[in-house]
C-alpha cells in the first residue's frame, strides 16, 4: 500500500505559539465574518521563504487553485519554481474545489483548515482530488465499506489536473474484482465520450497505469488508500519518461522490490525489470528481472533481449523508458539506472517492443546526460536570443561519424536545407555525401520548410528540437 511523503512541517507552527482554546477564538472571528479561517505554514523540506503571515481568512468560494495563486505570488517565487499544497501530507490536486468544502471536510478541532506549502513531492507521494477535498475521511471510509461489504471494488476516478478531457458525470464505481484493467480503462473512456483513437492514460499518483491484464482486485490491494478506496486519474497525454504501474510491481510488494535492489547492490549488479509494452507482438518474458554488469550498454543489453524474445533472428528489439524509446546505445546501464532508478523500490524499470509507434519521443545521450531543469534552460537561453535550440545526434545504425558538438543555436529564418548544411560542416562530412534528418523517428524531407514549422510542431517539453542523422532514409 502506497504512503505519502513524511516530511514535517515548519519547526514553529502557529499551534506551538498558540494555545487551542485562543485558536478556537481566532477561528471563531474568522467564520463570524462570513470567512473561513486558514493556517498554512511552509513544510520542513520546503526551501522557499517562509510566509510572515500565517493566518488567512478567505472567500467560502474561492477555489483551491486561486487561493494556490494567490499563496505563490505572496512567497515572490518565479512563476517555473515548482509549489505544491498540502492536507495531512497529501498532495492538493483539486484546483476547482472550493475552500469551504476543503473546510468542510478537513477543519482540526480548533475550526481552523491546515494546510502546508512546499516546492517538491515524490512520484509515489499520495493525492488529493476533488473527491477527497470535499470528503471527510470518515465518509469516504464508509463508502469504501460499503462497498466491500458487497464484495466490490470501491475506485474514484478523476480527470487528472490540468487535463484537456471531459470531466466524468460520477467519480465513484463500484465494479467486480475480477474485472481487468484494460477493460476498466476502456469503460471510462467511452464514459467521457473520447475519440477510439485519442490517447488515454490511466494513473496512480503520477505513475502510469499499464498492467491491462491484472484484476482491479490485485490493482486494489496494492493501491488501495487508507480510507479503503482505489483512487485513479486519467488523461490524454503522460510524460515521456513517467513511471510506468506495470504487472512486475503490482506482484510484488515493495518491501520484496527493494530486498531485490539490494542485493543487486550487494553484487556490484544493476537491477532491471524488463516487460513487454502494451500492444506489442513479440513473446512476453518468463522472467522478467535482469541482474546485469553496471558496464553493460544499452545496446547490448537490447541484443541479448533480441535473442530471449524474439521469433525471427532478424527482429529486433527495441527499450523504451516511460514513452521515449532509448537510443543512447553505448551509454552504460549504470548511468542509465543513476538517472532513471525507480526512487520508490531502487529497481530501473524498462519495456521492450519490435516496433516505435509514430512520434515516439527518443531518449538519446544527451537527455541522459542533463536533467530535464538544466536542458530548459539552455533552450530558454536561446530562445531569448530568437534563436532554434537543435540537439542533433547520430541516428542509431548510421555509418556516419558521430558529432562532436550535439546543440546547435540556429537563426528563426533559416530552412531544414541549411540545417542540413551546417550539419554536414560539424561532422566534417562532404557536401556531396546524402544526408537525412528525422525527427521523432519521421524523415524531413523538405529542405525549404523553416525550421522554426519544425521546432513548433515537433519541439519537447524541455523546448529543444531533437532531431537525428544519418546517410539512410531508414
Amino acid at each position: 500500500m502506497r504512503r505519502g511523503s513524511s516530511a514535517s512541517v515548519s519547526m514553529t507552527s502557529f499551534k506551538d505559539v498558540r494555545s487551542e482554546a485562543e485558536r478556537a477564538v481566532d477561528a471563531a472571528e474568522g467564520l463570524a465574518k462570513g470567512k473561513i479561517p486558514l493556517i498554512c505554514e511552509r513544510r520542513g523540506d520546503c526551501t522557499l521563504p517562509d510566509l510572515t503571515g500565517k493566518k488567512f481568512l478567505v472567500s467560502p468560494t474561492m477555489t483551491v487553485g486561486t487561493f494556490t495563486e494567490l499563496l505563490r505570488k505572496r512567497i515572490a517565487e518565479e512563476v517555473e519554481e515548482p509549489f505544491y499544497l498540502f492536507i495531512a501530507n497529501e498532495v492538493l490536486k483539486a484546483s476547482g474545489t472550493s475552500m469551504k468544502d476543503l473546510y468542510r471536510a478537513y477543519k482540526d478541532t480548533d475550526n481552523f483548515l491546515y494546510v502546508y506549502y512546499g516546492n517538491s513531492t515524490t512520484s509515489d507521494a499520495v493525492q488529493m482530488g476533488s473527491f477527497k477535498s470535499s470528503h471527510s475521511p470518515l465518509e469516504r471510509a464508509s463508502e469504501a465499506q460499503e462497498a466491500l461489504a458487497q464484495g466490490k471494488i470501491p475506485i474514484i476516478c478523476e480527470k487528472a489536473e490540468g487535463s484537456s478531457l471531459t470531466d466524468l458525470d460520477q467519480k465513484k464505481y463500484v465494479v467486480d474484482a475480477t474485472m481487468k484493467v484494460g477493460y476498466f480503462s476502456v469503460l471510462i473512456k467511452e464514459r467521457i465520450a473520447a475519440h477510439v483513437t485519442e490517447p488515454f492514460y490511466l494513473f496512480l499518483g503520477e505513475r502510469v497505469l499499464t498492467a491491462s491484464e491484472i484484476s482491479m482486485q490485485q490493482l486494489y490491494d496494492s493501491y488501495k488508500e487508507k480510507d479503503g478506496l482505489l483512487y485513479v486519474t486519467y488523461d490524454n497525454t503522460a510524460p515521456e519518461t513517467a513511471a510506468r504501474v506495470g504487472a512486475y510491481r503490482l506482484t510484488h510488494d515493495v518491501v520484496e522490490r527493494k530486498q531485490e535492489a539490494a542485493e543487486a547492490a550487494a553484487m556490484g549488479k544493476i537491477p532491471i525489470i524488463c516487460e513487454k509494452r502494451e500492444g506489442s507482438q513479440v513473446a512476453d518474458l518468463a522472467n522478467k528481472k535482469f541482474v546485469v554488469a553496471p558496464t553493460m550498454t544499452v545496446g547490448t543489453v537490447a541484443a541479448a533481449l533480441s535473442k530471449r524474445v524474439a521469433s525471427e533472428l532478424d527482429q529486433r528489439i527495441h527499450l523504451f523508458i516511460g514513452d521515449s524509446v532509448l537510443t543512447a546505445c553505448s551509454i552504460s546501464i549504470s548511468d542509465l539506472y543513476d538517472s532513471y532508478k525507480d526512487a520508490e523500490d531502487g529497481l530501473l524499470y524498462v519495456s521492450y517492443s519490435n516496433e516505435i509507434p509514430p512520434l515516439t519521443p527518443q531518449l538519446g545521450q544527451y537527455k541522459l546526460s542533463y536533467t530535464h531543469k538544466e536542458r530548459m534552460q539552455e533552450a530558454e537561453k536561446a530562445l531569448w536570443l530568437e534563436k532554434v535550440p537543435i540537439i542533433c545526434e547520430k541516428k542509431e545504425g548510421s555509418s556516419m561519424p558521430a558529432i562532436n558538438q550535439r546543440k546547435f543555436f540556429v537563426s528563426q529564418e533559416i530552412t531544414v536545407g541549411k540545417v542540413m548544411e551546417l550539419l554536414k560542416e560539424r561532422i566534417a562530412q562532404e557536401v556531396s555525401s546524402p544526408i537525412f534528418i528525422f525527427v521523432r523517428g519521421d524523415t524531413i524531407t523538405n529542405v525549404h520548410e523553416p525550421i522554426m514549422e519544425v521546432y513548433e510542431g515537433y519541439k519537447d517539453t524541455d523546448k529543444f528540437l531533437y532531431v537525428t542523422y544519418s546517410d539512410t532514409n531508414k
